[in-house]
């Protein structure tokens, strides 16, 4: 979401830099190819002793920057950027400083910071209504500074054309998939469970997972415990899973908690009929029966049942799938989300200043 904001951002009005605490990934170097400006702090990745030797000096480094470049307007995403960035912005006394809420924090001093974060901030976006909600409730953050602007996506990705991955290609069919980060938030071993009672009727299908994270070691025990060698492919990270997910025949979200999760829009714009778990963020996109299923959270028995409902009845995975891609192409268009944090950065700067707008 950041570099397709990045991205297409007017540059007649806005001047994009990155800054990236822990280190130069992937999307900071797809932004670095695009001809803009990154710098890193390079903190690393988990909160350690090495990251909390380094925090001072990077504190320093990152305060410097904003006062010498004159950064009119800060955007900060996900919770350590959103806590450092708000405190040094004010610190150097930055015009503009916007925090993003991404996910649910459940952690109490979490939410805290975040509380203190909102002193600084000017305002906080969250990319769903149930995180507003959770921002001013959970999080003591003023209704005034909280604006909602949903992730939306890219349409039409040329990369959706190319072919198809070779490991999908040697599957048989029915192909169901999900693209996840492999952590106990997402509920995989829910969906892993789910699909071994799939197999006992549709005994030729494929589950792929697309995605990387902790959880690996923990899934693959459990794939060979259930005996699904072969049929359960962990695919790890993919640079272009929207490649992937036009290969399922059915996408699946079955996350305990989500903030609005970009992969389900990818799935629902490419056509592909879904099974999500009944969490806030997807009751704000799918109207069950119509665009998409739902099913309780953490439930293996009524999501297996909506899988194979769905793969017995392929008029109606098609309609639904069909359902779905409206629903995206009419409500979560890149273009919309990108006017949506323009119009945003200038209303706030026109409201600290009134003789220029950023640049």
């Amino acid at each position: 979401m950041v570099y397709e904001l990045i991205k297409n951002l007017d540059r007649e009005m806005f001047l994009p830099e990155l800054m990236v605490l822990k280190r130069k990934g992937e999307m900071a170097r797809k932004v670095e190819n695009l001809g803009i400006k990154v710098s890193c702090l390079d903190l690393g990745e988990r909160v350690n002793f090495k990251y909390l030797f380094k925090l001072p000096f990077g504190a320093i480094k990152l305060w410097q920057k904003f006062k010498q470049e004159k950064i009119d307007i800060l955007h900060c995403h996900l919770f350590q950027a959103n806590i450092l960035g708000s405190f040094l912005g004010r610190l150097a006394d930055l015009p503009v400083i916007i925090c993003t809420l991404h996910m649910f924090e459940n952690k109490r001093m979490r939410r805290l910071f975040n509380c203190l974060a909102g002193k600084f901030a000017d305002a906080w976006v969250a990319i769903a209504f149930s995180l507003k909600k959770h921002l001013e409730i959970e999080n003591h953050i003023s209704e005034n500074k909280v604006y909602v602007i949903r992730n939306c996506i890219e349409l039409n990705k040329e990369s959706v054309k190319e072919k198809i991955p070779e490991e999908i290609s040697k599957l048989s069919k029915p192909i169901i998939g999900t693209h996840a980060r492999l952590h106990p938030r997402k509920g995989l071993d829910i969906l892993i469970y789910a699909f071994k009672e799939v197999v006992k009727y549709f005994p030729d299908s494929h589950l792929i997972i697309v995605g990387e994270g902790p959880e690996k070691p923990r899934l693959e025990k459990l794939i060979k415990d259930l005996k699904l060698e072969g049929k359960v492919l962990l695919a790890g990270y993919q640079s272009q899973p929207e490649r992937w997910l036009r290969c399922f025949d059915i996408y699946i979200l079955s996350s305990f908690q989500e903030g609005l999760p970009i992969s389900l829009l990818e799935a629902m714009s490419l056509g592909r009929p879904v099974v999500a778990s009944e969490i806030e963020a997807v009751k704000e996109v799918i109207q069950p029966g119509k665009n998409g299923i739902t099913f309780p959270v953490g439930n293996i028995k009524a999501l297996a049942q909506a899988i194979i409902e769905l793969l017995n009845n392929p008029g109606l995975a098609e309609s639904l799938g069909k359902e779905a891609q409206k629903t995206i192409e009419r409500e979560y268009s890149l273009s919309r989300m990108v006017e949506e944090y323009q119009k945003l950065y200038l209303e706030l700067w026109e409201r600290k200043s009134s003789f220029q707008k950023p640049k």
